[in-house]
């Protein structure tokens, strides 16, 4: 016979809804409220693909979901702390022993783990000026993680997170000009892509003919043309001369891919909060 300590459920709640619970010897509620917290995100994935087009609606889903996993939270802290006062001392469960709710724990947060990774996105936080005006530091945006899953690939103009192929501890992001099989070329700043001038009213150049990169000079107005190879991917930043991207790193490779950029969440400059990423 035991009594259960409050602060002790309220802790085990906080760590993960549903286990504060279990902790009261309510092993079915405890499972339940963790299905609960679950269900958001398994829900979240399964939508996502067929959301894509319409990032104002992923935004506002993501948004409901978070808000549902803080309010179980709560409620279970809420809920843990005020039955283990309440409860009298009553016999432990053979479930109540410090390395069962280690192991539980692990379970919890192992099978959450996953669900976030399955649900399709990610935030990103802007701090280069590569991508100006389109992108400005301090933006923080939603990542699609799932936009080039099932044989899915990049098209030309998607802004792109992917891994920098010089240093995998950083991301970059870019935009996507050409595509495997395209054929690109750089005539005194104009984009010729397959032939054909591209057309890029997103892009800033800072009134320099020179790109400073490090301690070098380098002149990137110019390219002759090239094909792009299998599986690989011409990127550029749009704030054209204050950009490290292909021109000087080289192409990124498909699986180098971290997701689309949709929309950015929040910026210091408040009209830019839910606004499209084009």
């Amino acid at each position: 016979m035991e009594r259960r300590k409050p602060i002790i459920a309220l802790l085990l709640s906080m760590l993960a809804p549903g286990l504060g619970q279990i902790y009261n010897t309510e092993l079915k509620k405890g499972i339940v409220l963790q299905i609960l917290v679950q269900l958001a995100g398994i829900g979240l994935y399964i939508i996502t693909p067929n959301i894509l087009k319409y990032p104002i609606i992923f935004a506002i889903l993501i948004i409901i979901s978070l808000f549902n996993t803080v309010g179980f939270h709560v409620y279970a802290m809420v809920d843990g702390y005020r039955i283990a006062k309440q409860k009298e001392a009553a016999p432990l469960k053979a479930y109540n022993k410090w390395y069962i709710y280690i192991l539980i724990l692990t379970l919890f947060w192992g099978f959450g783990a996953c669900i976030d990774k399955l649900s399709g996105w990610t935030s990103y936080k802007k701090v280069a000026s590569s991508m100006e005006p389109t992108l400005l530091n301090g933006d923080r945006l939603l990542i699609s993680t799932n936009a080039y899953s099932n044989k899915a690939q990049p098209k030309s103009g998607d802004v792109i997170a992917f891994v920098f192929p010089e240093d995998t501890t950083k991301d970059f992001m870019k935009r996507v000009i050409a595509i495997p099989g395209d054929k690109i070329e750089i005539r005194d700043r104009v984009i010729i892509l397959n032939g054909k001038p591209l057309v890029e009213e997103y892009v800033n150049y800072s009134g320099d003919n020179n790109t400073i990169v490090g301690n070098a000079v380098r002149k990137m107005d110019n390219m002759p043309e090239i094909i792009i190879p299998e599986n690989k991917y011409y990127v550029l930043g749009d704030n054209r001369d204050k950009s490290y991207d292909s021109r000087l790193m080289g192409f990124v490779d498909q699986n180098a891919l971290i997701g689309k950029a949709i929309l950015i969440y929040y910026s210091p400059d408040r009209s830019r909060i839910m606004q499209e990423i084009h």
